[in-house]
């Protein structure tokens, strides 16, 4: 396993972690993220959002690490998506001033999941644009059937 295939597994693990948590014990989990549940719905709303939707992101994630021709998008979606939550919750420590010590770890994990994804859907160095315009990917096990022709 290289590098990039690394933090793709990496990402996709801790994504999957958290999303079962929120779909298989959602009353821990808005506790842990400080919120309450008033009504029925909003343990419904809570299994969805924090639970499944993170399961299946964590497990597209966990499919474009392993599988061999899986476009790269699919890493690299989930990873701009859980960026975009670390800026909200960025955005939120700055303007509403909810700077404490569980929000500040959520912000690291989130940054860390999402740059983790993100870094792995990158071509590796050489810098070649679009997934197989140049030969397998560096992280590709394949062996290259054309690399006599190559030079």
């Amino acid at each position: 396993m290289r590098g990039r295939k690394q933090l793709a597994f990496i990402s996709a693990g801790l994504t999957l972690a958290w999303g079962l948590l929120g779909l298989l014990n959602p009353l821990l989990l808005v506790r842990i993220v400080g919120l309450d549940v008033i009504d029925p719905r909003g343990l419904s709303e809570a299994r969805a959002l924090f639970g499944a939707l993170f399961v299946v992101m964590g497990a597209v994630m966990l499919w474009a690490a392993s599988a061999r021709s899986a476009p790269r998008a699919y890493l690299r979606l989930p990873g701009f998506l859980i960026t975009g939550e670390a800026v909200g919750r960025f955005a939120s420590i700055v303007i509403d001033g909810v700077l404490s010590p569980l929000n500040f770890v959520f912000l690291v994990v989130e940054l860390l999941i999402g740059v983790l994804a993100l870094l792995a859907s990158f071509p590796g160095e050489g810098g070649r644009g679009a997934r197989g315009a140049s030969g397998p990917e560096p992280d590709d096990d394949r062996p290259d059937p054309l690399r006599a022709y190559r030079g």
